[in-house]
């Protein structure tokens, strides 16, 4: 498995990124807009502080990259960040749900942390799964060895009730039962 950094560090790294983005395309942009203004259109460059027509064009131009860059570093990093939480989300209502088989997909651009809870996740169900399986046949196993003597009671009952058996039969099945239950053991 990849080392995978923590997801504060994705984040900064991210942030930082898009900051140097778009001060790299304020800062560069502007030069060069500013080179070929002065030197194609010198007359379009405002001499006050208020920004000539062209000015303003490229302030807005400007402004619209800058956000394309934000929106797209943010759009990238929430789906890092929330695919991964969403599948987990999703999992346990259907483990809620009592399907116990279901699992959280890894995204393979999962970061850090959320990577870790997918994979815990899909562990303790696993475990909660196994556990339930086993659980189901130890009761059955359970309740088998304990229909047998209360059926075969139930069956003697029934019988003296009946007067199918005598008391004096009841107490030879009684013995009999003591000395096979003595020999299982």
């Amino acid at each position: 498995m990849k080392s995978a950094s923590g997801l504060r560090r994705q984040i900064i790294k991210s942030l930082a990124a898009m900051t140097m983005g778009i001060i790299f395309l304020s800062v560069f942009g502007s030069y060069v807009f500013y080179a070929i203004a002065m030197a194609y259109m010198p007359g379009s460059i405002s001499e006050s502080w208020m920004p000539s027509q062209l000015e303003m064009i490229w302030i807005v131009c400007t402004i619209i990259a800058a956000l394309a860059i934000a929106l797209f570093v943010a759009i990238r990093l929430s789906r890092r960040i929330l695919t991964p939480l969403n599948s987990v989300a999703y999992s346990l209502r259907e483990v809620a749900q009592g399907k116990l088989n279901a699992r959280a997909r890894m995204d393979q651009h999962a970061m850090g942390e959320t990577a870790q809870l997918v994979h815990d996740f899909n562990a303790m169900a696993e475990r909660l799964q196994y556990m339930t399986r086993e659980r189901e046949f130890w009761n059955a196993a359970i309740a088998h060895e304990l229909r047998t003597p209360v059926t075969i009671f139930f069956v003697v009952v029934y019988r003296v009730w009946q007067k199918v058996f005598s008391p004096l039969i009841t107490i030879f099945l009684k013995d009999y039962f003591d000395r096979s239950k003595d020999s299982i053991t």
